[in-house]
């Protein structure tokens, strides 16, 4: 397993006001810390955080049902997780919770952890 996480959520604002202790915790503990979250205007100061942490855009619409996207987000979670050999993926908040979790759901290596239980994929 490789020693990077993955800790996906609607936008930055929530992790950066709810979570900034865990990932400076997280930052000192894996190698390389992937914040997953749609752009609101809080990913540099996310990034500011830890040199070791780097923000991604999910491009998350959070209001849309439209399944396109929504298969789109799936795809974009699956490549993310599969092409930076991400080990754990952290979900908070209810829409990347449902896709990450499904994302990681297909990946048999690939540990979830979700609302503090962990889920063994496989």
């Amino acid at each position: 397993m490789s020693n990077n996480i993955a800790v996906v959520a609607s936008n930055a604002w929530y992790i950066y006001n709810f979570r900034r202790d865990l990932l400076l915790e997280l930052s000192k503990r894996y190698k390389k810390v992937f914040v997953v979250v749609g752009y609101d205007g809080y990913e540099n100061n996310v990034s500011e955080i830890s040199n070791n942490i780097e923000v991604v855009d999910s491009s998350l619409d959070r209001k849309s049902t439209g399944i396109v996207k929504n298969l789109r987000l799936l795809y974009f979670y699956y490549s993310f997780l599969k092409n930076n050999n991400v080990s754990f993926a952290l979900n908070f908040t209810i829409k990347p919770n449902v896709f990450s979790g499904a994302a990681c759901r297909n990946r048999t290596d690939h540990l979830m952890i979700t609302n503090q239980l962990l889920y063994q994929m496989s």
